[in-house]
């Protein structure tokens, strides 16, 4: 069994609870591992949120949910690269609920953010010196049904799942207990 597949199956078993552990790819020294967050995807309500959509037929409605589930799965999906050779992560990028990273007021995400790099740094990985940086991207809950909200602007509300990227000498089991444990 090649190393990529033994990190792989090892990483499966580790982290069960938390994800599931989709493919891996190898490539030289390095190795892709992509996994998928169930707690994430359960969160997002694609009924309710084709229900709230400008949809006006049940075909319009089936269509919405069809489309909501594919991008709620995409966007509940992560992936890790690591270094075999030094058994580093090389890049990551892991969606989370943004609830534990974002708050209601700058001061609470500032203190979300900065506990997250804090536990992330303590494991040897990289952080930004401004620890609101550490989240790259996200996407809001309307985004999920974007295509059939018509000329529907809805209020800006807390993203849904946010993206975070990071490398270091850091062991990739412990990165992802880490975020996700």
């Amino acid at each position: 069994m090649d190393k990529c597949k033994q990190l792989f199956e090892y990483m499966k078993e580790q982290l069960k609870d938390v994800l599931e552990f989709e493919r891996y790819f190898s490539r030289g020294d390095l190795c892709t591992i992509d996994f998928f967050s169930r707690d994430i995807y359960d969160s997002i309500d694609c009924n309710f949120l084709c229900e709230m959509a400008m949809v006006e037929t049940d075909e319009e409605f089936e269509e919405c949910l069809k489309s909501c589930d594919a991008l709620a799965k995409a966007n509940s999906s992560g992936s890790i690269t690591v270094d075999m050779e030094k058994f580093t992560v090389k890049e990551s990028s892991m969606p989370v609920p943004c609830y534990e990273v974002m708050g209601t007021t700058w001061e609470e995400t500032e203190r979300k953010a900065r506990n997250l790099a804090n536990r992330i740094k303590s494991i040897g990985c990289e952080v930004p010196e401004d620890p609101t940086k550490l989240v790259i991207d996200f996407i809001h809950s309307h985004e999920f049904v974007r295509d059939f909200l018509g000329a529907f602007e809805p209020e800006e509300e807390l993203p849904v799942v946010c993206y975070i990227h990071t490398k270091g000498n850091c062991s990739p089991v412990d990165l992802l207990k880490t975020v996700y444990g």
